[in-house]
C-alpha cells in the first residue's frame, strides 16, 4: 500500500466513521486529550464476557484521531479485551517504524502514512489510550 492509498483510505475513515455515536449508560467511558493540538475524545465501550460488543466514541478531534478511532472501533468489535493491549503496541510499532506495515493487521497499515510525523502519533493512539482506560472500569 503507497502513501497516497494509505491517505485516502483514512480519509474516508475520517468522512464516514465506524464508531462515531452516542455513548450512553451501558457503556464504561476513558477519556483523551491531547494538549498539543487539542483533540477531545471519550470512547464507550460494552464489555460481556471479556467480549467487546460495542464501541461508540464521539470527538473534537483532527482527522487522524477520528480515523484512527474509527480503525480501532471496526478492528475491536466481537474482539476479546485482552487483545486491546496486543493491538495498541503494533500501532505503536508501526508508529515508530519497529515493524512495517506488511507485517501489521491489514486495518491498521493505512497509519503507517504518519509515521514519518511523530508530532500526530499522539493523535492516531489517543481513542486507543482511552479505550484501555474506558475498560480499565
Amino acid at each position: 500500500m503507497n502513501k497516497k492509498e494509505s491517505q485516502t483510505i483514512l480519509l474516508a475513515h475520517y468522512k464516514s466513521p465506524t464508531g462515531l455515536g452516542d455513548i450512553n449508560e451501558s457503556h464504561s467511558v476513558g477519556k483523551g486529550t491531547n494538549s498539543l493540538c487539542g483533540d477531545e475524545i471519550s470512547v464507550g465501550v460494552t464489555v460481556k464476557n471479556h467480549t467487546i460488543t460495542d464501541i461508540k466514541f464521539q470527538a473534537r478531534a483532527c482527522s487522524i484521531c477520528i480515523a484512527s478511532s474509527s480503525i480501532m472501533s471496526q478492528l475491536l468489535i466481537n474482539k476479546n479485551t485482552a487483545q486491546i493491549d496486543l493491538y495498541y503496541q503494533e500501532l505503536d510499532g508501526l508508529l515508530k517504524q519497529q515493524c512495517s506495515a506488511e507485517q501489521c493487521e491489514e486495518l491498521l497499515r493505512p497509519l503507517a502514512s504518519i509515521c514519518n510525523m511523530p508530532s500526530r502519533h499522539k493523535c492516531a493512539q489517543l481513542s486507543w489510550e482511552a479505550l484501555s482506560e474506558a475498560c480499565k472500569c
